[in-house]
C-alpha cells in the first residue's frame, strides 16, 4: 500500500506547475517562523529533483548565521547531519544521487529540522521515501519536526503508519500550516465526548483545570509539553469509579481516543505508561508516575481535589453517591489500605477530606505542584475549622487539631 502511494505521489509531484512559485513562498514562511528565528540550529535537507527547493532557505540561513546542518548518508541504516559554512562545501553525490556536505563537523545540537517526503497529512503523518533514514535519525530526539511539501502533496486521508514512523510536529505548505495541536484538539473532542453526561464531578470541566494546571507546571519544570497534555485529557478517561476495573487495567478508552487521533505509537506508549501510574489507589500501593509529565499530571490531578475547588468536587461527588456534607455521629475512617479505599465509598464530604484530601499536599512529586498544594490545603483546613465552629461540633475541631498534628 505504501510502495503504491510512494509511486502516485512521485508522478503526480513531477507534474506540479509553478514549483518554483510554491517554493519561494514556503521558504518566506520557514524564513518568519516562530521556530526558525527563535533558534540558532537548524538543519535543512539539500533539495533535488522535483522537491521543494531548499537551496534559498538554506543561503538565508547562513546569511543569518545560523548553525545550518545537512544529512549524509553514513551507510544503509544511518545518517548524520554536518554543519556547513556555505553551499560550495556540498560536494559529494551519494548512491541515491543525492549531493551530500563533506563530513567535518557532525552536528550535536539540532533546534529546528526542515524535512522532506513524497507526501503528509494534516496530522503529521509522513510518507517518506522508503529508507527510514529520518524515522531512525529522530527517534528519541527532541527537535522540532518541520515537514514541507507542496499543496497537491498534502493528503486528505490519514497516512497509514506504524511504530517507527515519526510524526512531523507541523508541516507547511504553501497555503497552510498544519500543527500537531490539531491532534490535540481532536483528543479533547474525544474525550469531551466519552464524559459529556458526567455529573459527579470527573467531567471536562475537571478536565480543563487538570490541563491548565498541566501545562502551567509544564512551564516551571520543563517537561514536553504535548505528552504533558495528553497524559491530562486522558488522565480520568479509564476512571475505575466510572468505567469499572476492567477498563483501568487495560486503559481501554485512552487506546481508542489516541489511535483514533492517529497518535503515534512511541507517543502512546509514553502517554500510557504515565496513565497506568496516576491515580490515589494507586500510589497507596506505592504505585507514581516515573516520567516529570506524568509526575506534573498527577500532581495537578491531586491539586484540583482540593482547596476551594476541592470542597466544591467533594460535595458534588458526595450528592452523587446519596451521601451528605456532613454527619458529626460518623468519624473518618483512618490509615485506609488500597482495597479498602476502592471499594468504600465516604460516608460524608467531611469524612472524605480526612480520609484523602488532607493528605494530599504530602503526595506532590514536582516543586510546582508543593507550591501550588500548600496554598489549596490552607484553604481547607481554614474551611473546616470555621464550619466545625458554625455547627458547634467541638469535637471535631479537637479532631482536626490531632489529625494535623500527625501529619506535621
Amino acid at each position: 500500500m505504501k510502495q503504491q502511494l510512494r509511486e502516485k505521489y512521485k508522478q503526480l509531484r513531477k507534474n506540479i506547475p509553478n514549483k518554483t512559485i510554491q517554493s519561494s513562498k514556503i521558504a518566506d514562511k520557514i524564513r518568519n517562523h516562530t521556530s526558525y528565528q527563535q533558534s540558532d540550529h537548524i538543519a535543512f535537507y539539500y533539495s533535488c529533483g522535483s522537491e521543494v527547493d531548499t537551496k534559498a532557505m538554506i543561503q538565508k540561513a547562513l546569511l543569518d548565521h545560523k548553525h545550518v546542518y545537512l544529512p549524509k548518508v553514513i551507510n544503509k541504516e544511518e545518517m548524520e547531519f554536518y554543519e556547513i559554512k556555505s553551499l560550495d562545501e556540498i560536494i559529494h553525490r551519494n548512491a541515491l544521487g543525492i549531493l551530500e556536505p563533506e563530513a567535518s563537523v557532525r552536528a550535536e545540537k539540532i533546534e529546528v529540522m526542515i524535512i522532506p517526503g513524497l507526501c503528509f497529512d494534516e496530522k503529521g503523518n509522513r510518507l517518506g521515501y522508503g529508507g527510514g533514514y529520518y524515522d531512525r535519525y529522530l527517534q528519541d530526539k527532541e527537535i522540532y519536526k518541520i515537514g514541507i511539501c507542496f499543496d497537491e502533496q498534502l493528503s486528505d486521508e490519514a497516512i497509514e503508519i506504524n511504530e517507527y514512523d515519526i510524526q512531523m510536529d507541523e508541516v507547511i505548505t504553501m497555503k497552510g500550516n498544519f500543527r500537531k495541536e490539531n491532534v490535540i484538539e481532536e483528543v479533547k473532542q474525544g474525550v469531551a465526548q466519552l464524559l459529556a453526561k458526567d455529573d459527579s464531578g470527573h467531567g471536562m470541566d475537571h478536565i480543563e483545570h487538570v490541563l491548565e494546571l498541566s501545562l502551567r507546571f509544564c512551564e516551571k519544570e520543563k517537561a514536553d509539553k504535548e505528552i504533558t497534555a495528553l497524559i491530562a485529557l486522558l488522565h480520568d478517561v479509564d476512571d475505575y469509579k466510572l468505567f469499572g476495573m476492567e477498563n483501568a487495567q487495560k486503559l481501554t478508552n485512552a487506546k481508542r481516543i489516541m489511535s483514533e487521533a492517529k497518535i503515534s505509537h512511541e507517543t502512546q506508549t509514553r502517554v500510557l505508561e504515565s496513565l497506568a501510574r496516576i491515580g490515589y489507589s494507586k500510589a497507596l500501593k506505592g504505585i507514581r508516575p516515573l516520567t516529570i509529565e506524568g509526575k506534573i499530571v498527577s500532581d495537578a490531578d491531586m491539586c484540583d481535589a482540593i482547596g476551594t475547588r476541592g470542597i466544591l468536587r467533594a460535595y458534588t461527588y458526595s450528592m452523587k453517591k446519596g451521601k451528605p456534607f456532613f454527619n458529626k455521629e460518623i468519624f473518618p475512617a483512618e490509615d485506609m489500605d488500597a482495597d479498602r479505599y476502592t471499594q468504600k465509598c465516604a460516608d460524608s464530604s467531611c469524612n472524605h477530606f480526612f480520609e484523602k484530601l488532607l493528605k494530599l499536599k504530602g503526595m506532590m512529586m514536582t516543586e510546582a505542584g508543593k507550591e501550588e498544594a500548600k496554598h489549596r490545603h490552607e484553604i481547607m483546613v481554614s474551611f473546616l475549622y470555621h464550619f466545625f465552629e458554625e455547627e458547634n461540633v467541638p469535637e471535631w475541631k479537637e479532631y482536626l487539631d490531632h489529625y494535623l498534628e500527625k501529619s506535621i
